[in-house]
């Protein structure tokens, strides 16, 4: 049977349940597809993405407020309505992200192969997109995010073809077939994982298959499947299986709706409120002595929800006030409840009292009102900001000023100094568009102090590298990946530990974007599924160099070198081992190369800055740049660190290393790799420098060309990147 199948991200957002994000993937089945809807549920249920997942849900919830119900007819899927959706950003980009990641990669774990081979296999499609329409043969994976601590999912077909028929001993209505009971697959209707293994395989195929399919089905069990009513509510066309459903109005309400009650306190509550809004000499002590209430400072919270059309005006100087009495001593505080609210506010509430330990701030702009510098004021005049969440508005026509945003925040001494996530950038890396300007310089916040990184292979002799015999050179722009030093370090090792058992070097193309993306802000919990925008030049480049095969040499521009931006170089090397007799089945007595990593970090010192050009009459030295090792990095960015769970992943990646070369059975013994402790001498990080800079008239004469090959007009997006004199 087919392979392709297309994953849905649904939610009850006020009375229906909608459908949030789509994906389609060219080659998921079987056991990959159970895994996939594992991964996923942990995801979508993880401590560390309930944050950005809650606002957004409740965006949503607004957004379809005063929309009519599911069309009870399939949408089009072309003309003008399709041509729309290319040019608009993504309503949810958070939730989009999370289902594009979670279904690219293959592994939750750090110290296992996690490359995300799929990262050319996985689309976005548009949210409206039907259960039943799109280029679809294995079905759909539907999860429903409408309770973020109850996560549900389900498999669903509706055509025969292609589905077994399945034992079901205690039907005695089904037909006999060597004394087996058969039956054939439920359509329309929501399957359990079991369900979905036992109508794809033959149960006496492989039993290593069988078993591996049933153990993932177990853990499925878990959870709580979807309601068929559910599905009928968001596709009506649907010919859904409704006899066993639950009725709509027994279903729970999801709990990110924010609504006050109609009790007399709140109708109380609602007049003062009012009367405050509404008074040229307004008197906000009237609340401190119902603040004394344990519950009040929540009823108030709700009912200015209600009001936030009248709270994001910028002429009202007593919002500031109010919004004070609601949230103050919160240290995750959720400004993103009141979209559009004005820069001027939110410096006033961090400028008075109640607010000095924040450490989260969440906004959602309103980007026609909002200039980018005035936000980026307001952000980091609360003086111990941590992590910063700006959200989008669903119904926004276009993306809003993100790159004039980043730079903003970046110079800015109160940068946040923690997780930074932009839904904005979100969008545009899923959309494969770029958002952060290139036309100058950029440097970094010191709290991401990553600028790029530059793989470079030394030449292996029995190994030819195209035409040119030159060994490859792999570079990626990481400015736009927002990467804290802790979350550097746990997404390199991830990518190095991908490297051990993958044959191809060009797996960095493929890792590098995804593993960022899911790299962890702590060490104790590397593995934790924390999800980031994605990287959207290096998403971009990755996307193109697997749909184009005459993309496979190029990579985006490389930047110049500043002080005060870090540039990380990673040589890989051979050695070499005593002649080992091989197994019959490989050639004899080869030499076994052994790979190595050495890892450096380089910044050019005060005054200094190394010219990307080829042209350029510079010269530079050792004495010029500073050279540290990964701890020596850490401790210049992020003094005080605990290192201990980074030198548990080191010695996980070692041991592994270890055991590749010492089994001579292994496929991938000649690839086995490790990673040397010695640090780099700057002389030999000046000649890696030299190296990748002599090689960019090589990767512009790739792009010479690929132009015009088959390209549309419209798909002409290199000049967009900014890849040089092309």
């Amino acid at each position: 049977m087919g392979q392709r199948q297309q994953l849905f991200v649904i939610a009850r957002v006020g009375k229906h349940y909608r459908c949030l994000a789509v994906v389609h993937h060219q080659l998921l089945c079987g056991d990959r597809s159970l895994e996939t809807c594992l991964r996923l549920i942990k995801i979508f249920s993880a401590k560390e993405n309930r944050h950005a997942l809650e606002v957004e849900l409740r965006l949503a919830a607004e957004f379809y407020k005063n929309q009519e119900p599911p069309s009870k007819t399939p949408p089009l899927l072309s003309g003008p309505s399709w041509e729309h959706h290319q040019r608009s950003p993504v309503r949810f980009p958070f939730v989009a992200t999370c289902l594009s990641v979670g279904a690219s990669i293959h592994t939750d774990h750090p110290d296992q192969d996690a490359d995300p081979l799929d990262v050319h296999m996985t689309h976005f499609e548009r949210e409206d997109t039907g259960f039943d329409q799109s280029n679809n043969n294995d079905g759909i994976l539907v999860l429903d995010i409408t309770h973020l601590d109850k996560v549900r999912y389900c498999y669903a077909a509706w055509f025969r073809i292609g589905w077994r028929w399945y034992s079901d001993p205690d039907d005695p209505e089904t037909e006999e077939d060597d004394g087996d009971s058969l039956k054939p697959a439920l359509l329309n209707t929501p399957w359990s994982g079991w369900d979905y293994a036992q109508h794809y395989i033959d149960m006496n195929s492989t039993p290593q298959y069988v078993g591996a399919m049933r153990a993932v089905s177990d853990k499925l069990a878990d959870h709580f499947l979807i309601d068929v009513s559910a599905l009928a509510d968001v596709w009506p066309w649907g010919n859904w299986e409704l006899d066993q459903s639950v009725e709509m109005s027994k279903l729970e309400a999801p709990a990110t709706v924010l609504t006050g009650g109609a009790s007399l306190k709140n109708q109380a509550l609602a007049k003062v409120l009012q009367s405050l809004l509404t008074s040229e000499e307004p008197d906000v002590s009237l609340l401190d002595a119902p603040l004394g209430i344990p519950s009040f400072r929540k009823d108030l919270q709700l009912h200015l929800y209600n009001l936030k059309d009248d709270l994001v005006r910028p002429d009202l100087p007593i919002a500031a006030e109010l919004l004070r009495a609601a949230f103050a001593g919160e240290t995750t505080l959720d400004l993103a409840r009141f979209p559009g609210l004005a820069p001027e506010t939110i410096i006033a509430l961090a400028q008075g009292s109640g607010f000095e330990g924040a450490r989260a701030l969440s906004l959602c702009p309103d980007w026609n009102s909002t200039e980018p510098a005035a936000l980026a004021q307001a952000i980091c005049a609360f003086p111990h900001l941590h992590d910063l969440y700006v959200m989008e508005l669903p119904g926004r026509e276009s993306e809003g000023p993100i790159g004039a945003l980043y730079q903003a925040l970046a110079v800015h001494p109160r940068c946040p100094s923690g997780r930074i996530l932009l839904a904005g950038a979100a969008s545009r890396a899923i959309k494969n568009r770029m958002w952060l300007p290139t036309a100058e310089p950029f440097v970094p916040p010191p709290s991401h102090p990553l600028l790029q990184m530059m793989v470079l292979y030394q030449t292996y002799p029995y190994h030819t590298y195209g035409t040119e015999n030159l060994p490859p050179l792999y570079y990626f722009h990481l400015a736009d990946a927002f990467l804290t030093p802790t979350r550097f370090a746990n997404g390199l090792v991830r990518i190095l530990t991908s490297q051990l058992s993958i044959e191809d070097e060009s797996v960095w193309s493929r890792a590098v974007a995804h593993h960022f993306t899911l790299a962890s802000s702590n060490f104790s919990n590397p593995s934790a599924l924390e999800i980031n925008p994605l990287p959207a030049e290096i998403y971009t480049l990755a996307k193109r160099q697997f749909s184009r095969s005459d993309f496979k040499q190029c990579s985006t521009k490389m930047r110049d070198l500043l002080p005060g931006a870090w540039t990380v170089l990673i040589d890989v090397g051979w050695t070499r081992k005593a002649d080992r007799e091989y197994p019959p089945r490989t050639r004899p007595f080869v030499k076994l190369p052994q790979n190595f990593f050495q890892v450096a970090f380089v910044r050019p010192r005060e005054g200094v800055t190394i010219v990307a050009d080829p042209d350029a009459a510079q010269s530079f030295g050792p004495d010029d740049i500073e050279v540290v090792d990964l701890e020596g990095f850490l401790g210049a960015t992020a003094p005080g660190t605990n290192l201990e769970g980074l030198h548990r992943q080191l010695e996980r990646f070692e041991t592994q290393g270890r055991s590749m070369i010492d089994d001579a059975d292994a496929v991938a013994v000649a690839r086995g790799r490790r990673l040397s402790r010695t640090p780099m001498e700057p002389a030999r990080a000046c000649e890696l420098l030299r190296q990748a800079i002599a090689r960019l008239p090589e990767i512009r004469r790739w792009y010479r060309r690929t132009n015009g090959w088959g390209l549309a007009e419209d798909e002409k997006w290199y000049p967009e990147l900014d890849l040089g004199a092309c």
